[in-house]
């Protein structure tokens, strides 16, 4: 039963990393449109 916990704890990890990776991105992405509305509002 360890083991095959184990297996399930290693299943679990890698979509947790990809979340954590997917967020920044997000975050990124949602602080780009802001600056370029504050680019228009200048213009």
């Amino acid at each position: 039963m360890t083991l095959f916990m184990f297996k399930m704890n290693e299943m679990e990890s890698p979509p947790r990393r990809i979340n954590l990776t997917t967020q920044p991105q997000n975050l990124k992405c949602n602080k780009i449109p802001k600056n370029n509305k504050k680019k228009t509002i200048k213009q």
